[in-house]
């Protein structure tokens, strides 16, 4: 029986890779022209809490960021060679691309795109 998307693990080496860059600093800016603070309170095989001023005032704290939104963004720069903020939200349903597309820029195989839109390239 598969797993509820809200279960699906992180995909082990992005896993990993999000421990250590988590432990490095816990604060991943967002990648747009006004960069806001996404800060990661807690880091589980299944999601990420994040920590905005925006979740301060909604819920007084973090909101979880499930597992499968990184794992569907990992996967999509690992095959095409790149994916933005704007794919994730509109094609992939990612409703919280920008702090997916701020973590994952800071990971070693991935940079950010210069320019104006937020994209991401595989290296």
């Amino acid at each position: 029986m598969a797993a509820e998307p809200s279960e699906e693990p992180f995909e082990p080496g992005l896993f990993k890779a999000l421990r250590i860059e988590v432990r490095r600093n816990p604060v991943f800016l967002t990648l747009g022209p006004a960069p806001k603070e996404n800060r990661v309170v807690d880091l589980s095989p299944v999601e990420i809490h994040v920590q905005t001023a925006r979740s301060r005032l909604r819920i007084g704290g973090a909101e979880a960021i499930p597992a499968w939104m990184f794992n569907l963004a990992w996967d999509r720069l690992r095959i095409h060679g790149s994916i933005s903020n704007v794919e994730l939200l509109e094609d992939l349903r990612v409703h919280r691309s920008s702090a997916v597309c701020a973590i994952l820029a800071r990971l070693p195989p991935v940079e950010r795109v210069p320019g104006r839109e937020i994209r991401l390239r595989w290296r």
